[in-house]
């Protein structure tokens, strides 16, 4: 299903570019982002209830097909003349498209501890991320180049290829089914009940604080801030924005090489490394706002990327361990709506920021905020030990 990445992240491209290049609006250009990031927040707001009517199977086989229709109905309209109603019909097939595409990954999260054991459950979680980080670096380093070589049409059918592709490998998998049923009474309750499974747990309710405190100060990595940055503090062109995503992804990248290899070390020690990966990461964003020396930016971002895997296999596999099989599709899709919903809030903040107190002062912002979770994380989780503990204690002298 990683290829259905790699198929959206070309699309996109395309469509914006064909819009640039028809219209010269850098805001309708731009629009297609935004409409994208709104349609995973609505998806995200249904898809938890979803999960609880139908099997993941079932969802990720209805969200693959849509797109494979939506797509088809996009190249047609791409070779239409652009007028205002045909761009208004673009744009709301793009919503759509975005729509489906954003169930893909909560519904793969969850379906991975279904088909995968549980002593390989790290290299598992590792594989796809890195495989999925490594088609992002190719679809949005050289989908530039290709639309220049190949042209938009050809690159469209790139896309589709990849699309089915995706479809194709879906059928050959093995998922197993984990349909429940439900009353009628109780199917229009359940998209209610389905956002209260992030807090009653303790430990999921550490997690989703983490979640909460690291999405404000993880914004600082956005296109804008990272543009601002360098043009302050390097005083550096553009094309040093590009090198700054180029050591991410190579980071990342270099990352699940690495976890791979320590996979046994971390597969018992979740929470040690959920922590251990916040602080440093806590250390290195703060080194790096204060650093104003280009190239050791460079270095500490490729330092980022292996922590930043680190933390988000560890935090994935956790949930996958600690929660029920049949209720990690909610689990998984309620966070990422809650995770998009604070992205997007904190967009707003982070540049309220940056206009204020400068783009420096915002990654030192975003370092200690990292540290404000670890504390978090560490006083939780121990608590939840301790009171675990007691649970247990009660359940032997009963």
């Amino acid at each position: 299903m990683s290829s259905s990445r790699l198929s959206f992240a070309f699309f996109t491209m395309t469509f914006i570019t064909i819009l640039y290049s028809e219209t010269g609006s850098a805001t309708l250009a731009s629009t297609v982002t935004l409409t994208t990031t709104v349609a995973q927040i609505v998806c995200g707001i249904f898809l938890p209830g979803l999960t609880k009517l139908y099997s993941s199977k079932a969802i990720l086989y209805f969200s693959q097909i849509s797109q494979l229709i939506i797509f088809i109905l996009l190249v047609i309209f791409f070779n239409l003349d652009l007028s205002n109603f045909t761009i208004v019909l673009l744009f709301v097939l793009n919503f759509f498209l975005g729509l489906f595409y954003a169930a893909t990954n909560p519904i793969k999260n969850a379906i991975v501890p279904r088909i995968i054991e549980n002593n390989v459950l790290v290299r598992a979680n590792t594989f796809l991320a890195t495989s999925d980080q490594t088609l992002l670096l190719i679809g949005w380093t050289l989908g530039g180049v290709l639309i220049a070589k190949l042209g938009d049409t050809i690159l469209l059918m790139i896309s589709f290829v990849l699309l089915t592709i995706s479809l194709i490998s879906l059928k050959l998998t093995n998922i197993p089914s984990d349909t429940r049923s439900l009353k009628k009474s109780k199917r229009y309750a359940v998209f209610y009940k389905t956002w209260t499974v992030l807090f009653p747990h303790p430990k999921l309710r550490t997690i989703t604080l983490m979640d909460i405190t690291h999405g404000f100060g993880g914004t600082v990595w956005i296109g804008a801030v990272t543009l601002a940055f360098v043009t302050e503090v390097y005083n550096l062109g553009e094309s040093w924005w590009g090198y700054i995503n180029a050591a991410y992804f190579t980071g990342t990248i270099l990352g699940g090489l690495f976890i791979w290899k320590v996979a046994n070390r971390i597969q018992n020690n979740y929470i040690k490394a959920i922590l251990i990966s916040s602080f440093s990461l806590a250390i290195l964003t703060i080194s790096y706002g204060i650093i104003p020396i280009s190239f050791i930016g460079l270095v500490l971002v490729v330092i980022m990327g292996p922590f930043f895997q680190l933390m988000s296999i560890s935090t994935r596999s956790y949930i996958q361990q600690e929660i029920e099989k049949e209720e990690l599709a909610s689990v998984f899709a309620s966070r990422a709506t809650l995770n998009q919903i604070i992205f997007s809030i904190s967009i707003f903040l982070i540049g309220l920021i940056v206009d204020l107190f400068g783009a420096q002062f915002a990654y030192m912002f975003s370092g200690a905020l990292l540290f404000i979770s670890t504390i978090i994380g560490t006083w939780s989780f121990k608590s939840a030990r301790i009171d675990s503990g007691k649970n247990m204690q009660k359940e032997v002298n009963t």
